[in-house]
């Protein structure tokens, strides 16, 4: 039958090229990927600042996030351990990586390159790629899945792997629109939100602090739990924060905001100070408050405080206790007013996506449509920022792609 294939892979991703591997590796197949824009690995080719930052130095599920019960997520993340999957892509598929903190990039710190390398390898196993191929519905018809694309077009499958992200940067083509296909025919899609975004909010004082960058404890209570970030990195943006520690942690106000819920407290230690250690070094000398405070952080923060408490012109000496208290609080339990987030055009990845007690997790086959397997990012799961998505989406890729072919 014309443009009939036993696999048909939706989106060329990360996710949809390591899929395509293992599916063509596992059995010499016709495989068919469809992908809505005219290039394949837009977000290999822009993440880590065009650099690519593929792998993690560790992973545990505690790097994840879900609005799934755990135990799904800890399952699919048992399929493949970390050293593996890192053998596979410098052995297998041959690129050289280098360490840098608790990351891996490539060696020639190049993300076209690695796009180019997964594509070669793809099309080395046989397998087609048609690009500008958008998929408005998927159809059953008889033993075989039916997808449609917005011109026309059709094309038949005995297994369908979708791997078609997010919602997150649209500006690369994703749109999300499997979420909407697979809640029409029956699936559980958990609401959708922008994760790994930055947040907006006023800065301290009355300091522009834009651009200024340094590592802060940062807690997150609310619900009657605390969860503290990580990460340290925090950066003032020219209308609020971002950094590491607000970005893993900005789905906590999201999804509050989004649901009309109370909003989370972002508490801030500014450099890691307990409260008693402040009490100590505040002793009452005879020098400007100011003057003591930036020895221990950014001058502009530290003028930016004492500019917020009033205490500018004061000194160590003329300090009251109330005053020195309310100082201290502002030094390590500061209460970030934030009062917004970016969008999609901003968020590194979505939150939400298909329920994973849908999904077979030894498998990852739809429980509600059989032969069909998904992966990466159309899925309610998340990584911090750091390689965890993409290991996600080379994890479940794999799961996919091997289950696709039994």
């Amino acid at each position: 039958m014309k443009n009939h294939y036993e696999i048909i892979i939706i989106g060329a991703g990360a996710g949809g090229l390591s899929s395509a591997i293992f599916a063509a590796k596992n059995k010499k197949t016709n495989i068919l990927i469809l992908e809505k824009t005219d290039t394949a690995g837009n977000k290999i080719l822009v993440s880590g600042g065009s650099r690519c930052n593929i792998l993690p130095e560790i992973v545990t599920d505690e790097d994840y996030f879900s609005d799934s019960p755990k135990v799904y997520l800890k399952h699919i993340l048992k399929s493949w351990s970390l050293e593996d999957c890192y053998s596979w892509i410098t052995k297998e598929i041959g690129i050289s990586l280098k360490k840098e903190e608790d990351k891996y990039f490539p060696a020639n710190d190049s993300g076209k390159k690695v796009r180019n390398i997964f594509l070669e390898k793809v099309e080395s196993l046989g397998v087609e790629i048609q690009y500008n191929k958008s998929v408005e519905s998927i159809t059953k018809k008889k033993d075989s899945w039916v997808c449609k694309t917005e011109t026309g077009e059709t094309y038949t499958c005995d297994k369908l792997i979708i791997a078609s992200g997010g919602l997150s940067f649209p500006k690369l083509g994703t749109t999300g629109a499997c979420h909407d296909i697979l809640e029409k025919l029956g699936h559980k899609v958990n609401k959708t939100y922008p994760a790994l975004t930055s947040l907006k909010g006023d800065h301290l004082g009355y300091e522009n602090l834009s651009g200024l960058s340094l590592d802060v404890e940062l807690t997150v209570k609310f619900r009657r739990k605390k969860v503290k970030a990580k990460r340290t990195g925090f950066l003032f943006t020219h209308t609020g924060y971002s950094g590491p520690a607000i970005m893993d942690m900005s789905h906590y106000a999201i999804n509050a905001i989004k649901n009309g819920l109370e909003k989370p407290e972002f508490i801030i230690n500014w450099n890691g100070i307990s409260e008693e250690d402040w009490e100590k070094i505040l002793q009452r000398e005879n020098i400007l408050v100011f003057t003591k405070l930036k020895e221990y952080m950014p001058s502009r923060l530290a003028r930016a405080i004492c500019e917020e408490t009033e205490l500018m012109k004061r000194k160590l000496s003329e300090l009251r206790k109330e005053e020195q208290t309310l100082l201290i609080e502002f030094l390590t339990n500061y209460k970030l007013p934030y009062k917004g987030y970016y969008g999609y055009d901003k968020a590194e990845v979505t939150g939400g996506g298909v329920a994973l007690e849908e999904i077979n997790t030894g498998t990852l086959e739809s429980k509600v449509l059989p032969d069909i397997y998904l992966c990466g990012e159309v899925l309610d799961t998340f990584g911090r920022i750091g390689g965890f998505n993409f290991y996600w989406a080379w994890l479940t890729g794999r799961l996919a792609g091997i289950s696709a072919t039994q």
